[in-house]
Formats: C-alpha cells, structure tokens, sequence
C-alpha cells in the first residue's frame, strides 16, 4: 500500500513537471510576446512559480514592471552567463 502512494505521488509530481515543461515550450515557441497569457497559464499550474521574462526591446513595459506581470526577475537581451547566475541566485532566493 504505501509503495502505490508513494508511486502516485511520484507519478503526480512528473506531471506537474511535464506541464511546466510544456508551458516553457510553449512560451519559447513563438508566443513569447503574449506575456501576460502566458505568465498567467504557468502560474494556473504552479502558483509559486519563479519566471524571469526576457526581452531585447528595453522599452517593453514588462522589462520594467515586471512584478507587475507575475514575474520574478527580468533580463535585457543579449546578456552574459554571469548576468543570468545573479538573477537565478536572486530569485531562487526570493529577492527578485
């Protein structure tokens, strides 16, 4: 008994995931500029989902507010390795 629960909770747990994975699939295939759909499907999934937009158009209102969005962080395009380690560090950690 507790190795079927232990197994639908592992079952659960990788769909969870799969539908993460296919939301970000979705976004990077070629609705990114749907912010707003698209944040608010990942969060329908997973509420404390941890999103950073990214966007090389510096005027784009979700580059500046985008807290306001549902997201965690935001990165300019083009950007460094080290510029995207400081973002994940900050909101894995919560400050974002």
């Amino acid at each position: 008994m507790v190795t079927n629960i232990s197994e639908e909770r592992t079952l659960k747990s990788q769909l969870l995931q799969a539908q993460k994975m296919e939301a970000i699939a979705t976004l990077t295939g070629g609705i990114a500029h749907d912010y707003n759909n698209v944040i608010k499907e990942l969060i329908k999934i997973d509420p404390d989902v941890k999103a950073i937009v990214s966007s090389g158009y510096f005027n784009d209102p979700v580059m500046e507010n985008f807290q306001d969005y549902g997201f965690k962080g935001a990165m300019a395009k083009p950007y460094e390795m080290k510029d995207l380690k400081t973002v994940l560090e900050k909101v894995l950690q919560g400050k974002g």
